[in-house]
């Protein structure tokens, strides 16, 4: 990067999402996302308490796809292809990563929510809120 002498934006990805990262001066305006959480404090406190162990962003989506599989196999037992089919068509709403987990006709999440962060001054700064307000203005202004 400091060979181009210029200020690049580079987008990274949640590889990015290391407090040592950040702190290294050609990280300086670099954005990236990472995936939300709407209860990861939660999940956390109860993960601390239970084991004595910190948690990060993704143990939470991996504790839902836990959680949702076993619901699944205790609904159709232990056929890897019932198990799959049925993984298909489920809903699981009870997550600690997603309001709504369930899936497309690809067998994609339907529904991603991300956080988007820059670097300022060796700090992140969580700038989602900015985007989904430019998002909502801009989609207002386009319906008037």
């Amino acid at each position: 990067i400091n060979s181009l002498k210029t200020k690049p934006i580079v987008f990274g990805l949640s590889s990015w999402d290391r407090p040592e990262i950040f702190t290294i001066k050609e990280a300086e305006n670099v954005y990236y996302t990472v995936p939300q959480v709407i209860h990861l404090e939660e999940l956390s406190n109860r993960i601390k308490q239970a084991f004595g162990k910190e948690i990060n962003r993704y143990s939470a989506y991996f504790y839902d796809a836990v959680k949702m599989l076993a619901e699944v196999v205790k609904q159709t037992g232990t056929d890897k292809r019932t198990i799959r089919n049925a993984l298909v068509v489920s809903t699981y709403s009870q997550g600690a990563s997603l309001p709504v987990m369930d899936f497309d006709n690809d067998r994609e999440l339907k529904t991603s929510l991300f956080d988007v962060y820059q670097v300022q001054n060796g700090k992140l700064v969580n700038l989602t809120a900015s985007i989904i307000e430019i998002k909502e203005s801009t989609s207002t202004a386009s319906s008037t």
